[in-house]
């Protein structure tokens, strides 16, 4: 018989109160719980080395999901997921524990996680640090250094989101600290959760708690899901839509354990297994994460802690190889990272051969600093818990800022560089999305007002309005230059993957299957009552709309693809001249094919002969679904002005990726703000100003 079900067997001091499940939680007060006070007999959970083994899974997991496809782990990131089940059996099993026995203080929990976190932690922040001090790009490091500053105190998930956005996001793989988000969401767990702990056992019966925890685990799944729905990115990165994971390795010690039968401790433990390998080879990028998809691996997890013990899967992850991997797991989570960050930015392609030696190189970083950091580190466990902390904790704390803030002051040390590499590297770091903030993104019908969200004239009515996609936040930069030309004020009122297409529904593909954007009619009725109730010199759209031509799912009652296009895209235009005296619609910068967008930074940055330039017909193919349509609103429509960035761009055969030494583009699809400027400027320079009152028709730079 095995002990299986949703809790573990916990030291054999408070088996007597499990199997009683009664009476108060702590009965003597001889021995008063303490703030820093250090009680030296704390109660160590039995080893289980299975457990170990699971962490070897987790780590492996993760580092194959970021080698790339050629590993075939596209949903390795659920690995974090395993790692965060285990944090939370373990951390609430110990303090559970010595909570009951009296034994419980503050100083000695974060003492332990002191000594059990920080030493390899800012050893691989400070080596990072160096690599960036060397490889990184002054526009780079300066970013680098928020973003260490903010993962020293445990804030990394939060600079990740709001800096970097969505973690499978293409610029996410130069952010070397972008894995310490899940370090940050353990840390800002463990900040209140001993204290529930403590409060909740003092105030309800031991019997109440696995039925609160199992409602804060019910309570979480569905925050979660929500999240998921409405804002994904900061679901992913967020402790409110990751807290539920935690909790069900909360749950699982408190819980009582049942005698089941090896058989059906076999099948529930290979279950699990099967639960957790499933999301590691078939989730990827496009799967709805965390939310209910989450539930997969954590509950596969919760299935081999709880029940993995003696069975043939507990055997396998209680071998040496698997639980010598396990110890090492930690280190290897942080190692692995940068290394393949800084490869990346060093150009090197992660191969099968340079995968094999990026996991070869991790292991090697982890065993040593294993052995000669995270082993002597243990030492100080009789160290007083106000100078581990002050010591381990708040001084390398202080130094990592100090030197991030030292770092960002002297802009990231230009003098290492050309001062055009450098131009260039601020202006592809220079994202309007980021610049613009909650102008671009929040809830659907709540953007944040005019006076937040100002473009071109900084006081006065608002003269002109900006709707649409991240391709109409993109052109923030070119109207708030057009906007200073013409003394008029503008107001940005963007949403990524909602142009404003009236009458027009839209759906993706995940996973094979159609799933409809619940934001896109909400957003864009939002902006069709805007228009109705008031009243502009110039209203400007821009979107997307040589995506949404061909390769997007949209549907106007029962018209599709083109038709459903034209429909919405004539909608727009109606509804905006009766609220402007006029309307100006930008169309669809030129597509980029892979590679282009840092293409002139590399080429100088490693003094190679790159061109760097796109080839016009291909720009030409993939709009012609789109210019069909422009082509007939243009016919439609004698009034309205249409600029086409193209005409700025592109020559008979070629179309620039960089306008004076300066990189146009952010990534494949978007402009930077430098970009975004210089085309403003071009445009002035050439064609005069669309924004202005006199009446503009036709096409700012001349018929095709």
């Amino acid at each position: 018989m095995s002990r299986c079900g949703f809790g573990l067997p916990l030291p054999r001091d408070v088996m007597q109160w499990i199997d009683s499940m009664s009476g108060s939680s702590c009965q003597t007060r001889s021995r008063p719980i303490g703030v820093w006070r250090d009680m030296r007999n704390v109660p160590m959970l039995r080893y289980q080395p299975h457990i170990d083994g699971l962490r070897a899974v987790a780590v492996l997991l993760v580092i194959l999901h970021h080698l790339g496809d050629w590993a075939g782990m596209g949903g390795g990131y659920v690995g974090v997921d395993v790692f965060f089940v285990i944090s939370g059996y373990l951390i609430t099993s110990v303090v559970k524990a010595e909570i009951e026995q009296c034994t419980f203080t503050i100083g000695g929990f974060y003492k332990r996680r002191v000594i059990r976190l920080a030493p390899a932690y800012f050893l691989v922040l400070v080596a990072t640090t160096v690599a960036a001090l060397v490889w990184m790009l002054p526009a780079e490091l300066a970013e680098y250094s928020r973003s260490a500053a903010a993962s020293s105190v445990f804030l990394a998930n939060f600079f990740m989101w709001r800096e970097v956005g969505g973690y499978f996001g293409v610029s996410a793989d130069t952010v070397p600290l972008l894995h310490l988000w899940s370090l940050a969401v353990e840390e800002q767990y463990y900040l209140f959760w001993p204290f529930f702990l403590l409060v909740v056992t003092r105030l309800l019966k031991r019997r109440v708690m696995p039925y609160l925890l199992v409602a804060l685990v019910i309570g979480g799944v569905a925050v979660s899901e929500w999240g998921v729905q409405k804002y994904p990115a900061a679901a992913y990165y967020l402790l409110p839509t990751r807290f539920y994971e935690l909790m069900v390795g909360s749950l699982l010690a408190y819980l009582p354990a049942v005698a089941a039968r090896a058989a059906v401790s076999n099948v529930l433990a290979g279950a699990g297994a099967m639960l957790v390998l499933y999301a590691g080879f078939t989730f990827n990028r496009e799967t709805p994460f965390p939310g209910l998809a989450a539930l997969v691996p954590v509950l596969g997890t919760a299935l081999l802690i709880r029940c993995g013990e003696g069975t043939w899967v507990g055997r396998l992850l209680s071998t040496r190889p698997a639980t010598q991997m396990g110890l090492i797991s930690y280190p290897a989570y942080l190692w692995h990272w940068p290394i393949l960050v800084f490869l990346g930015l060093n150009q090197i392609e992660v191969t099968r051969d340079v995968g094999l030696a990026v996991l070869v190189s991790t292991f090697v970083l982890s065993w040593l600093t294993w052995k000669f950091v995270e082993l002597p580190a243990r030492a100080f466990r009789n160290r007083s818990p106000r100078r581990v902390v002050v010591l381990g904790a708040g001084l390398p704390v202080f130094a990592v800022c100090l030197a991030a803030w030292m770092l960002v002051a002297a802009n990231g040390l230009p003098a290492r560089f050309p001062e055009s590499l450098n131009k260039k590297s601020e202006a592809l770091l220079a994202h309007p999305n980021r610049l613009r903030g909650r102008c671009n993104e929040g809830p659907p019908t709540s953007p944040l007002p005019p006076d937040k969200c100002i473009l071109g004239r900084a006081g006065g009515p608002v003269d002109f309005l900006l709707v649409g996609d991240s391709h109409a936040n993109h052109f923030t930069g070119f109207l708030d230059e057009l906007g200073k030309d013409a003394n008029l004020r503008g107001y940005d009122m963007t949403r990524s993957n909602t142009p404003f297409l009236p009458g027009v529904d839209r759906w993706h593909m995940r996973n094979g299957a159609e799933e409809h954007h619940e934001a896109f009619v909400p957003r864009n009725r939002y902006v069709s009552s805007l228009l109705a109730s008031n009243h502009y010199r110039v209203v400007v759209l821009a979107g997307n709309y040589t995506g949404f031509a061909d390769g997007e799912i949209i549907r106007a009652g029962d018209l599709t693809g083109e038709k459903a296009l034209a429909s919405g895209l004539r909608n727009a235009i109606l509804e905006a001249k009766a609220s402007a005296e006029k309307v100006v619609i930008i169309t669809t910068i030129p597509l980029l094919t892979a590679g282009l967008s840092d293409c002139s930074l590399r080429s100088e940055r490693f003094d190679t002969e790159l061109d760097c330039t796109l080839d016009r017909r291909h720009h030409e193919e993939r709009a012609a679904a789109a210019g069909r349509i422009i082509e007939s609103m243009r016919r439609e429509f004698t009034d309205v002005v249409w600029v086409e960035p193209e005409v700025l761009m592109c020559s008979e055969n070629l179309c620039e990726t960089e306008l004076d030494g300066v990189p146009l583009y952010k990534d494949q699809g978007h402009l930077n703000d430098y970009g975004s400027r210089l085309l403003a400027r071009r445009l002035l320079s050439r064609c005069g100003n669309p924004l202005n009152r006199v009446n503009s028709i036709g096409f700012l730079c001349g018929d095709k």
